[in-house]
């Protein structure tokens, strides 16, 4: 889920030819490598509290040299344990991660986030 709304995030941009899970050719400039930490309800004293934790690293492809890493948060309450309250709240941190992981991406493909649709 995470990755397809990424990639609908960065292609949305306007700032890249293609955008997308795989290279159109033998490779792409950019690879985008993440890896997810946490992804989880957590029951506090103060309620429950979505966490999400994304590690990530940008790659040149043409020179297999990584320019960028990266580590992305969010944490959002829910109203309660039921599925009805944590599905917004998975949402809500699902879209914090990705705004996040956008601007970074950009940046670290060379984009000035601000130039961007």
């Amino acid at each position: 889920m995470l990755q397809r709304l990424l990639v609908q995030s960065l292609g949305a941009t306007g700032s890249y030819s293609q955008v997308g899970r795989a290279p159109l050719g033998l490779s792409g400039d950019y690879a985008l490598i993440s890896e997810v930490q946490d992804f989880n309800a957590e029951l506090t004293p103060d309620g429950v509290i979505i966490q999400m934790t994304v590690d990530a690293q940008m790659v040149s492809e043409m020179e297999a040299d990584v320019i960028s890493r990266g580590r992305f948060a969010a944490t959002v309450p829910a109203a309660s344990t039921r599925t009805a309250d944590l599905v917004p709240a998975f949402d809500a941190g699902a879209r914090q991660l990705v705004t996040q992981m956008t601007d970074w991406g950009l940046r670290a493909s060379g984009v000035n986030p601000a130039g961007c649709r």
